[in-house]
């Protein structure tokens, strides 16, 4: 039985370059992808990859191009001493100037506080994802994408998916549109902001989305490859250049673990019950009632699907806590892109030593080829 995955991606700025490189080392085993989702940069990256898939190489070169030539943006040299004034220069360079690929600076905002909402445009970053990625879908193209924003009135996620509507650059800008950098966005009357200020790992997003397919779009398995670009671990911050960064590790680090700790428990329960009903006629009367009440009080059990995740976490570099990601400098885009190439690929390895994962993933796929 084949195995789709699915690959999730966070927002992060210029740590979407991390995104790139692990998508070079995925993208050669990423034969069957079901699913690619993302905010923030996160969709950025996952619109260019649904979009470029059916290329020899899956979109990676056309991704990695992006990143370094469209989204690499030189510093301006404020200080000529290397070192710490480098990844100064470029977060400098950021603030003042901009990215005219992605921001454009409306600092005079600050002045009009009550009348400006944020201090730079995303008009540059519509331009460049409408030239460069255009629209995907409505249908059943897959990778099916999915971007996730939030609902500013109704306080909610908002999960914009390919297989139900067309994804233009408006609805990857709405996801992207973290304030108060960037403004609202409007779509079709609703105003969006970053959705990762609601989850920065849309993965119940994306499970919300499949349990609501028809059965026929689903696989019983599916291994799930997340990206989380912020470390969990960090300094405590010794003056107010670092707080922020730090405060931005901690709001929008992954926190699925849970979830994957919950996911792991309904995997052997399904995978339990799915063995009682191949022998159920064998049980004796009373289990037999028991096995049906569990059916009958467990919701769309045939919808339920077992997840295999594995987690790409990228560490701290060196000056993390002045960079972080308003660095979009061709250095530090490079050393990020050579960074996730080298933690996907001590992720495939690792996990390929895990025989306790290739066994689970075995015994799963037996039970559920008996539904």
């Amino acid at each position: 039985m084949s195995t789709r995955k699915i690959l999730i991606l966070q927002g992060g700025g210029a740590l979407g370059a991390y995104e790139c490189g692990v998508y070079q080392e995925l993208a050669p085993g990423l034969d069957d992808l079901a699913v690619v989702a993302g905010t923030s940069i996160g969709a950025i990256n996952a619109s260019l990859i649904a979009k470029h898939y059916r290329q020899e190489d899956r979109g990676a070169a056309t991704l990695e191009r992006f990143w370094k030539d469209i989204l690499a943006n030189p510093s301006f040299p404020f200080c000529p001493i290397p070192g710490a004034f480098q990844p100064l220069n470029a977060v400098w360079t950021s603030v003042l100037f901009g990215n005219r690929h992605l921001f454009a600076p409306r600092l005079w905002n600050a002045l009009v506080p009550l009348s400006a909402q944020s201090f730079y445009s995303a008009q540059p970053m519509e331009q460049t994802v409408d030239h460069h990625f255009g629209g995907y879908g409505p249908g059943k193209a897959e990778p099916r994408l999915i971007l996730t924003a939030v609902d500013i009135q109704a306080g909610t996620m908002r999960a914009f998916d390919s297989f139900q509507e067309r994804i233009t650059a408006q609805q990857v800008v709405a996801c992207c549109s973290l304030p108060p950098a960037y403004p609202a966005k409007a779509c079709e009357g609703k105003f969006y902001w970053d959705g990762g200020l609601w989850s920065n790992t849309p993965l119940p997003e994306v499970l919300n989305a499949l349990q609501a397919s028809q059965m026929s779009e689903l696989s019983p398995l599916y291994r799930v490859y997340i990206v989380d670009v912020f470390p969990s671990q960090g300094e405590v911050p010794r003056n107010l250049l670092e707080v922020s960064p730090r405060m931005a590790e901690i709001i929008f680090a992954d926190k699925t673990v849970y979830d994957k700790k919950a996911a792991e428990w309904v995997n052997r329960y399904i995978s339990l019950l799915w063995a009682l009903k191949s022998c159920k006629d064998e049980l004796p009367s009373s289990l037999q009632e028991r096995l049906t009440q569990e059916y009958n009080e467990v919701p769309a059990l045939e919808k339920r699907v077992i997840l295999d995740i594995t987690y790409i976490k990228r560490s701290a570099l060196p000056y993390e806590e002045i960079s972080s990601g308003s660095d979009f400098s061709p250095e530090r885009i490079g050393l990020l892109m050579a960074q996730g190439r080298t933690d996907a690929k001590q992720a495939l390895e690792t996990r390929a030593k895990e025989p306790v994962a290739r066994l689970w993933s075995s015994r799963a796929e037996e039970s559920l080829a008996q539904r």
